[in-house]
């Protein structure tokens, strides 16, 4: 079994392609491949893969590719900053001196057409 990472995977179209492990070619991998338990199989890139390597008329492919789970290396959402989460882990509200008070004018256009 090989190792390497995805150089990358098109999901809509379900293929892409895996760095080869020696510098050559680069390796054809199809989702079909994937072997994993969800239900949407892809792969992401420069995720570490396992695969069976196999040659064929179209050259490289590889068979049997078990990504590493490794969800961390895979986020795509960019980290929160630490000071905008409370203790608690849960979101923190603005403080009350960022809030911005707006004069109310009745001669403002969209109320004199009231």
């Amino acid at each position: 079994m090989e190792q390497s990472t995805v150089k990358w995977f098109d999901a809509k179209k379900g293929y892409g392609f895996i760095n080869h492990p020696d510098g050559g070619d680069d390796v054809f991998v199809h989702y079909s491949q994937i072997q994993s338990d969800d239900d949407f199989k892809t792969l992401h890139t420069g995720q570490s893969v396992r695969f069976e390597l196999n040659d064929g008329p179209k050259g490289l492919h590889a068979v049997s590719v078990h990504p590493e789970s490794d969800a961390a290396e895979h986020d795509d959402a960019p980290p929160v900053p630490e000071d905008s989460v409370s203790g608690d882990g849960e979101a923190a509200s603005p403080p009350a001196s960022s809030s911005v008070s707006i004069p109310h004018d009745a001669s403002t256009p969209a109320e004199s057409a009231l």
